[in-house]
């Protein structure tokens, strides 16, 4: 039987070597690990193998086993790397080409008018002032002299971020900010989102 053990063995590696496709390899894999395969007639046949004899044999037939599934394993995953590589290089898509038939957005009315506003202010000569949409508590309340107790500074009416910091409620801030930057006269617009 150890002959027997070492010619499969021989002869599996022989075929797993010259196999080409992932089809191939399954067929092998079946003839030589599936239930009916070379393999499994080993095991069945260990019931005729004297008592002293069966450990050798055992571990024979499970040494066999370990290198037919690592070759196995290896090749499947050489043929599956390639699959994927033949199937990235057919189906390459280029990705910084244009798309076609797309049609492009438009700004929105609201902005439209809000655009308008803004280049009639600038028409007439004011300058157009922005400022950070997260503010310090000096620049949108103490500068403009709102109180502590002023109901703009509740919870529910300003996103506070911590005690000093907020989500700034009224473009006045900027204005805060352009009278301690701009020397006098300016006129300014501070668009905005609050």
């Amino acid at each position: 039987m150890k002959e027997q053990i070492n010619s499969f063995l021989q002869k599996a590696q022989e075929e797993l070597n010259a196999c080409n496709s992932l089809k191939e390899l399954n067929e092998l894999k079946i003839k030589f690990l599936g239930k009916q395969g070379e393999l499994t007639s080993f095991l069945r046949g260990m019931k005729d193998v004297p008592k002293e004899e069966k450990p050798q044999m055992g571990q024979l037939i499970n040494n066999a086993r370990n290198i037919v599934e690592q070759k196995i394993s290896e090749l499947e995953n050489k043929f599956n790397e390639q699959a994927l590589n033949e199937q990235l290089q057919n189906e390459k898509i280029d990705i910084t080409e244009p798309s076609k038939g797309i049609e492009k957005g438009e700004l929105h009315p609201l902005y439209k008018v809000f655009d308008k506003l803004i280049d009639c202010c600038v028409e007439m000569g004011f300058k157009v002032i922005t400022g950070p949409e997260v503010e310090q508590d000096y620049y949108n309340f103490e500068a403009l002299n709102v109180p502590k107790d002023h109901p703009a500074r509740d919870m529910q009416d300003t996103f506070f971020v911590n005690d000093n910091i907020l989500l700034r409620s009224q473009t006045s801030s900027v204005q805060v900010r352009a009278m301690q930057n701009l020397k006098p006269p300016f006129k300014i617009v501070s668009p905005g989102r609050t």
